[in-house]
């Protein structure tokens, strides 16, 4: 399926580019390049090559500037793990913005996998606590109720990277599933 994926978009991109170059060939030639034929009239014809050249080229920006910027998230990640390094992603449904160790956040509806050791811990500044103890057995501290584990059928549900451990979401108060 991805191969399928890569093979079309490989496709849709080179016919794009061969479409932008056609289209830089045309201003290239009318505007720009020596040519015999030069027409020195002001009439609303001489716009024609700058509209179709623009136009040929305009689609092919698109496709780089927005398109390829979300390749980087699409598709399955393959990564070399460290055996005492641990990957947890967290959803964020509480509709605030969550704080995690004072240096990074997580706004409403959006998510991020988060890195941890053994004898680390996350602290939340909404009082959740994830630490991995010496066996690598995550232990979650979550007294007002915000944690919400993810099973099999969700993982696909919120597309969730395969290469992470553990999956959650954090929810409103008392609206979790895992007690302390």
């Amino acid at each position: 399926m991805i191969q399928k994926n890569n093979k079309s978009n490989n496709i849709i991109s080179s016919i794009f580019l061969g479409l932008a170059i056609i289209g830089f060939l045309i201003l290239w030639l009318k505007y720009g390049g020596r040519s015999v034929y030069k027409s020195n009239s002001n009439d609303i014809s001489s716009i024609y090559p700058l509209l179709a050249g623009v136009s040929l080229i305009l689609p092919y920006l698109f496709y780089v500037l927005l398109y390829k910027r979300k390749l980087k998230h699409i598709g399955k990640i393959k990564k070399i793990r460290n055996e005492n390094e641990f990957e947890i992603f967290i959803l964020n449904k509480s509709k605030k913005t969550v704080m995690i160790n004072h240096n990074s956040e997580i706004e409403d509806n959006q998510w991020s996998v988060f890195k941890i050791k053994k004898n680390e811990s996350l602290f939340f500044n909404n009082g959740i606590i994830f630490k991995l103890d010496k066996n690598n057995d995550l232990e979650i501290e979550d007294f007002k109720n915000q944690i919400i584990g993810l099973g099999e059928e969700d993982l696909k549900k919120y597309n969730v990277p395969n290469y992470v451990n553990w999956a959650f979401i954090i929810a409103k108060p008392n609206e979790g599933d895992i007690t302390s």
